[in-house]
């Protein structure tokens, strides 16, 4: 009884992580959009961005792909997810303007 609970508990846990990377992938698809807008993104940083966002949900839906986001995973895609939030706010703030 007590392992069903545990397993229980621990699959819950495990998509409410996997939900709160979707969340912040969405996330930074929406500041990039921002960026574009605004024009503080040129096109080719844009591009690039995208691609690095498209790269982070590979690598997590190949993640996902046993079923199980391992804690060693999870500290990689959080890493990874850091360093593409560090990359927009660099791209954004470096006084490149569109147009």
């Amino acid at each position: 009884m007590k392992k069903l609970l545990f397993a229980s508990v621990l699959l819950l846990a495990s998509t409410i992580v996997v939900n709160a990377q979707v969340r912040t992938l969405k996330g930074e698809k929406q500041k990039i959009k921002n960026g574009v807008v605004t024009g503080q993104l040129t096109k080719p940083e844009a591009i690039k961005l995208k691609n690095q966002t498209a790269a982070l949900r590979t690598e997590k839906n190949i993640y996902k792909s046993d079923g199980v986001i391992t804690p060693t995973e999870r500290r990689d895609l959080k890493k990874d997810n850091r360093r593409l939030n560090a990359n927009i706010f660099k791209q954004k703030h470096d006084r490149q303007k569109r147009g």
